[in-house]
């Protein structure tokens, strides 16, 4: 016993524009769709279009990348000027030139000094 199935075709059918059977042995058989040639050139389009569209997307990564680049060598470089100049601001030696020039401070002397034990 086969586990084949047969079917069988009548002597002439018709599949959409291909014949199959006695004049399907003496010409080439041919499958047409429709408008197979627009849809095909739609898809072309629409694929040719979604290249533009990412070739375009893909350029202004790369620009916005460039830019962001820049602005962030720019910000590093203006933090580490802030850097130094806390650093600065915030020496002992600075705040002392301060107190004596702008203040008109001074250094106690031995008399002046009160130890607490």
């Amino acid at each position: 016993m086969s586990n084949v199935s047969t079917i069988r075709l009548p002597k002439r059918a018709f599949i959409g524009n291909l014949t199959v059977g006695k004049k399907a042995k003496h010409k080439t058989a041919k499958l047409s769709l429709p408008g197979g040639k627009i849809a095909l050139a739609c898809s072309l389009a629409i694929c040719l279009l979604s290249l533009v569209a990412l070739g375009s997307t893909i350029t202004e990564s790369e620009s916005q990348g460039i830019v962001a680049g820049k602005q962030n060598k720019k910000l590093l470089s203006e933090n580490h000027r802030l850097q130094q100049e806390w650093k600065y601001l915030k020496s002992p030696a600075r705040i002392e030139q301060l107190a004596k020039c702008e203040l008109g401070l001074q250094r106690p002397s031995k008399e002046q000094l009160v130890i607490i034990r």
